[in-house]
Order: structure tokens, then C-alpha cells, then sequence
């Protein structure tokens, strides 16, 4: 039989061992190495590997096709080992020059991922019951989203079932718009967002895949509106500050902003960056109730930017601003080397990148207060708190027109605050201002401001993406198994040691 007729049944029996999480058949046992497997004879290791390769075949078949399981587990190897298998395959890349396609039917050189692309939906599409495999008439998989939803937002604190979650999101259309028009959208972004608070401990390949994910998500303007309506009573592992009766939607952009911020400060990577204020971007027009934690953070976030531009600028003695590049383009997968042009390291290409930031906040504010200034007063006094920041690029020839809105929202309310000085009672407390500033918002006219384009970005993955992803998938395989690898002959990625979950990073 070949890969493609085999690969959708294996594709669907695969993420419903995920889905179903089932326990090991019972007369079947994992191998684990011993406390004494160094002093076992050598001809005895070496026969029990190759006894263990000959029959990896027939063992993975009846794991995979032949065997069905209806119990469910709380830890379940199987489904561990059918997701590592499904991912490897998934990112497995054929050598394409003995491939020849027709124009007329284009070939998939990746059978299992043309088995992702076209799964679907077993609640929606009539399925082979004699055979209960699920499977289509048409040869095409198909699964219960509802259930492989469910069992991705219960398993994303771990790495490979983020990385399922993306490839879904990024090549299967259908499971992407089923995800998108849920309406439970914290059952996957709640736990996405977890991963990124403790971005300290992540390496940069997982904290793209997080970023890549909310940017997939955040394309959609539905999605974007949803997580607004999304109320969280608590949320207790965010330690910076007590997060009560929250959006989902705020604690989005506060996560965006606090991973911008530890970017800045440690990593200092502009394609992470990129990302991170790209859907910092594509959320803006639907922010309603933004909380003063996130005002804050978002004017703080200018603030250290324009410290770094004007640092850098002092450094290479010059006065003019090369405009670089606007980043209102789709993002690529962001793990290639950026061109000399882009990169950071030369003070001239460096300001310029900076000026990029820059802009792409300034105008994350402006689509913020020209589309929802009523819905949101937090932001309002967190302008009026730090004016004195935006003050040094007013005339600024690369920041003047999107700050003029911003000014004429800081005038006016300052205004109202100083008429209501003179009011009995006044102490010019946080309440106070903020009270004026909601009275004011009453009757805000939103047609005092100017209208700019809206920035919109959208995720797109570039040439050879297994550059990344087949060491990066092994890297995960290595770190999850209880297989004895030998560590000093990798030559894929570089195996590090470490007492954390991941201790393999891809290089």
C-alpha cells in the first residue's frame, strides 16, 4: 500500500488516540532504561535494538490502524507517541526532484500533509460506520473537532500539542474557521497565553510558535471581538498584579505587551518583535474595557523604544531618520536571517528599526482611540499621565501626523480636568480624573479625530519552512522519549541539558 493511500487513515487514527487520550493495550508494556543498563552485556542491548526496529512496524500498524480504544486516561503514552509520530511525519520532506507533478493535479509532496489540509469534520460529514474508522467515503479523514478542540486546550502546556495546534491552524482551513467562530475562545488562548507569561523559560523557537499562533488567531476579525466579550473571574498565576473580573481580550494585550517588554530588555529579536505588535495590531480595533494594567504597558512600551531611538541616534551622530521600512507587510516565518538591510547591528539600520517600533505603537494607540476611545478611559488617562513622553517627536517628520490625534485627545481632556479643579471636593485623585475623563467620553465626538488606515497583518510562512521545523519536530522527539539516543551524534540540533521541560533546542 502506498504512503498516500495509507497516510489519511493514519492521520485520523493518530489525532484520535490524541483526542481520546486511551490507555496501552494490557499485555502491552513501555521500555524505560534501567538504573543498571550500563552493566548489561553489550550483545544483549544490541539484540533487544534490533529486535525493537524489526518489529517497530507491525507494532506501530496495530497501534495506529488496527487497534481501537474507547477508555479514556488522564496520561496516556499512546497518545504522547501517536502526536510525536503524527508530527514527524507531518514535517517529513521528500526530495522533490524525483517528484514530477501534473499542472492538472497537483501532487502533494507530503501525503500527510495533504491528509491534514483536507481533514474534516466527522460531526459534519457522513463516515464509514461499518468500518468505524471514521473515514470518509472519499478516502478523506475526518475527526470530531469537537473533541480534538477539547483535548488541544487540555494539552498545551506541553510543546507538541502546540505544535499540532499550529499546523491545524496554519493547514487545515476547516479546523482554522471551526477554531475561529468557537465561542469559548479561552479553552486554547487562556493556556497559549500561561506558556507566554513564563517566556523566561521558553527558547526563541517556542515563543515564535506561541506569538505565530495568537497572530494566525488574531487575523480574524470575529475572533478579536470574541475575546473582548470573554469575562475571566481570576487569574491566578499572572503574580505582577491582582487580575480580577478581566477580558480576555485586556490579559491578550497584556501578555503581548509583557512579552514585548522581555523581548526588549533580554532577547532583543525584531522578528519576535514583529510579531508581537503585529497582533498587538490586528486585536487594536476591537479593544473595549482595556484595564490601566494595559494602558500603562502600552505607553511604558513607547517609552523604552524612544529611549533606545534616541540612544542609538546619539550614538551614530546623525540627526536625520532613514524611514526603513514600513511593517504593514505580511510576516514570514520568522526564523531566517534577516538581510544586512533589516539587521540591527549596524547603528544607522538599528535607528531605523526602532523608528519601525515606533510608529507601529504610535498607530496602535491611534486605532485605539479613533475606533473605541468611548470603551476605553483607561487609555485616555494613561495619555494624559505620561504626555510628556510623546512630547520630544511632536514636529518630528517620521511621527508628527499620527501623533496629532493623540495630542488633541490629550488637550481636550486636560481641559476638562483643569476646569474641574475648581469643583468642590476635588483632591485630583485617580478617581477623580478618571471620572472626569468618563464624563467627558459621554460625549466624545469621534469625528474630531482623523481617520488612518488600519494596520492588518497576516501570517505567512516562507520558503523551506523544514529548515525550522524538521529539527525542531526532532528536537521534541528527543526530549519526550524514553528512547536511548545518542546525544553526542546528533547533528540535527543541539541537545542541551537541562532540568526544565524542553531540555533539546533546535539550532
Amino acid at each position: 500500500m502506498q504512503q498516500r493511500q495509507l497516510a489519511p487513515q493514519v492521520v485520523q487514527q493518530a489525532l484520535k488516540h490524541y483526542s481520546s487520550r486511551p490507555p496501552l493495550p494490557a499485555k502491552v508494556h513501555l521500555w524505560s532504561p534501567s538504573p543498571d543498563a550500563d552493566n548489561k552485556g553489550v550483545l544483549r542491548l544490541v539484540r533487544s535494538a534490533a529486535a525493537s526496529v524489526l518489529w517497530l512496524p507491525f507494532t506501530a500498524y496495530n497501534f495506529l490502524i488496527r487497534l481501537g480504544f474507547s477508555q479514556t486516561d488522564s496520561t496516556s503514552p499512546l497518545a504522547g507517541s501517536s502526536l510525536l509520530l503524527l508530527l514527524v511525519l507531518i514535517n517529513h520532506s521528500p526530495q522533490q526532484a524525483h517528484v514530477q507533478q501534473s499542472p492538472l493535479q497537483p501532487h502533494f509532496l507530503n501525503p500527510y500533509q495533504a491528509a491534514i489540509q483536507g481533514l474534516q469534520d466527522s460531526e459534519d460529514v457522513g463516515t464509514d460506520a461499518e468500518s468505524g474508522r471514521g473515514q470518509t467515503a472519499s478516502g478523506i479523514s475526518a475527526v470530531p473537532f469537537s473533541g480534538l478542540y477539547n483535548a488541544l486546550g487540555a494539552g498545551l502546556d506541553q510543546e507538541p500539542s502546540v505544535l499540532l495546534l499550529y499546523v491545524l491552524l496554519h493547514k487545515c482551513h476547516r479546523f482554522q474557521q471551526y477554531v475561529l467562530v468557537r465561542s469559548d475562545a479561552d479553552t486554547v488562548l487562556l493556556p497559549l497565553l500561561h506558556r507566554l507569561y513564563n517566556s523566561s523559560y521558553k527558547t526563541s523557537s517556542q515563543l515564535y510558535m506561541l506569538l505565530i499562533i495568537i497572530l494566525i488567531l488574531s487575523q480574524d476579525q470575529g475572533f478579536s471581538q470574541n475575546v473582548q466579550a470573554v469575562m475571566l473571574g481570576s487569574v491566578p498565576w499572572y503574580k505582577e498584579r491582582m487580575l480580577h473580573n478581566t477580558s480576555l481580550g485586556s490579559l491578550l494585550v497584556v501578555l503581548l505587551l509583557r512579552t514585548a517588554h522581555y523581548n526588549m530588555s533580554k532577547l532583543k529579536d525584531v522578528y519576535m518583535h514583529q510579531n508581537t505588535l503585529a497582533a498587538l495590531a490586528n486585536v487594536a480595533p476591537h479593544i473595549s474595557g482595556m484595564s490601566s494594567h494595559a494602558a500603562q504597558r502600552l505607553v511604558s512600551l513607547f517609552e523604552m523604544l524612544s529611549r533606545r531611538y534616541q540612544r542609538i541616534g546619539s550614538r551614530s551622530q546623525s540627526s536625520s531618520l532613514d524611514p526603513g521600512t514600513p511593517l504593514g507587510t505580511p510576516l514570514g516565518t520568522p526564523y531566517l536571517a534577516p538581510s544586512p538591510s533589516a539587521s540591527p547591528g549596524h547603528p544607522a539600520a538599528e535607528h531605523a528599526v526602532y523608528a519601525d517600533f515606533m510608529r507601529t505603537i504610535l498607530e496602535i494607540i491611534n486605532t485605539i482611540i479613533t475606533t473605541g476611545l468611548r470603551q476605553n478611559p483607561e487609555i485616555v488617562y494613561a495619555l494624559l499621565h505620561r504626555q510628556d513622553v510623546f512630547e520630544p517627536f511632536r514636529m518630528h517628520v517620521r511621527f508628527a501626523d499620527i501623533l496629532d490625534n493623540i495630542q488633541i485627545v490629550v488637550d481636550s481632556f486636560n481641559q476638562k480636568v483643569d476646569s474641574a479643579q475648581h469643583r468642590e471636593g476635588w483632591s485630583g485623585s485617580v478617581t477623580d480624573v478618571l471620572g472626569i475623563i468618563k464624563e467627558g467620553l459621554s460625549s466624545w465626538q469621534s469625528d474630531r479625530l482623523s481617520r488612518q488606515e488600519e494596520l492588518r497583518f497576516s501570517y505567512e510562512e516562507e520558503g523551506a519552512p523544514e529548515d525550522f521545523f524538521v529539527p525542531y519536530v526532532w528536537s521534541l522527539v528527543v526530549s519526550s522519549t524514553t528512547i536511548p539516543w545518542s546525544l553526542h551524534a546528533i547533528a540535527l540540533f543541539q541537545p542541551v541539558s537541562s532540568s526544565n521541560e524542553d531540555v533539546y533546542i533546535a539550532s
